[in-house]
């Protein structure tokens, strides 16, 4: 799997969801949320080094509807 096959919100879900199985509970993305806006966190910067920020930005954005989408 590359960048560009994330790059669309339902893409990036059932990679997440499916693939990866990882559960998007409330918990898990708010801590993704906060872990990819702090842009001087580690774990930040090596995530943009390798993927570069404008993945970060999609990242952090599919991040922010999926809490969108749990709060609705």
């Amino acid at each position: 799997m590359t960048v560009d096959d994330l790059a669309t919100y339902d893409a990036w879900y059932e990679c997440i969801t499916r693939k990866c199985r990882i559960a998007m509970t409330p918990e898990y993305v708010a801590g993704r949320v906060a872990a990819l806006s702090d842009e001087t966190s580690s774990d930040t910067k090596a995530f943009t080094r390798i993927y570069g920020d404008a993945h970060r930005r999609r990242v952090l954005g599919y991040f922010q509807r999926a809490s969108e989408s749990l709060a609705a």
